[in-house]
Order: structure tokens, then C-alpha cells, then sequence
């Protein structure tokens, strides 16, 4: 199974207070694009800043609005690994 889960578009929420001083803690954000695996861009829903964090440090997160919103899934079947990408729109 894939370790890795970070996708442009998808909701997050930093999880760890030590992230820009703890001014983002609990705050949500919109992963922008991919740097690698496991280190995003996310632009910050309430402040706008850009910040580059890891995937260890957030949390995904499903939106209560009824906006489109980008959900990345990840597969293990019969010992292959598929990757795919799920939009709802409204």
C-alpha cells in the first residue's frame, strides 16, 4: 500500500502546532500542488499564506459545504497498487 497521499486540490488541516509558530494549528488549507511524495504547497483558507509542510504534519479533511472538492484514494488490490482520483461536483 502506497505511504504516500498528497494531491492538488484536496482539503487539509495542519495538525502540528510547531508549524509557522503555531499560527496555523487547526487551521485548513488547500494543497496546491505536489512537491514530492510527501511535502506539499498548501495555501492557507483564512490567512492565504503558502506554506510547504509535510504530509505527516496535516490531516484530510471533508468539507461540510457543498463546494467541489478533490479526494484522493489509493488502492491495494491482489497485490497491485492502483492510485486514483474521485471530484464530486455539485
Amino acid at each position: 500500500m502506497l505511504d504516500y497521499w498528497l494531491a492538488p486540490g484536496i482539503l487539509v488541516k495542519v495538525l502540528n502546532k510547531r508549524v509557522g509558530d503555531g499560527q496555523f494549528y487547526k487551521q485548513n488549507g488547500i494543497v496546491q500542488r505536489v512537491i514530492d511524495k510527501y511535502v506539499g504547497e498548501v495555501r492557507m483558507l483564512k490567512s492565504g499564506a503558502v506554506l510547504q509542510v509535510d504530509q505527516e504534519q496535516l490531516q484530510t479533511v471533508v468539507p461540510i459545504s457543498f463546494q467541489p472538492i478533490s479526494l484522493s484514494l489509493s488502492l491495494s488490490l491482489i497485490r497491485t497498487q492502483h492510485s486514483s482520483s474521485v471530484v464530486f461536483l455539485n
